[in-house]
């Protein structure tokens, strides 16, 4: 009378695995996906914080435009001329 009981036990333990297993598998697969945005988001970041720097070293150097005498503007034109950073 036992055996149906301990057979059932057994079929009802099997499924419960395979739900583990299967849910396992499906956590898994959105671990590595979410991994792969937070990766490509940290590039994203990253090279955004590069343009940040050049645009920042470049406003660093900008002439000296605001002026009106005429010898600090020929001053800052020739400076440029000189320079000429390329982004």
């Amino acid at each position: 009378m036992e055996q149906p009981n301990m057979q059932r036990d057994i079929e009802t333990l099997q499924k419960r695995w395979n739900d583990i297993i299967s849910s396992s598998e499906d956590r898994s697969h959105k671990a590595d996906k979410m991994y792969g945005a937070w990766s490509a988001f940290d590039q994203e970041i990253n090279n955004f914080d590069e343009i940040l720097d050049k645009f920042q070293n470049k406003l660093a150097v900008e002439p000296n435009v605001s002026s009106t005498d005429i010898q600090v503007l020929e001053h800052e034109l020739a400076l440029c001329k000189v320079k000429l950073v390329p982004i």
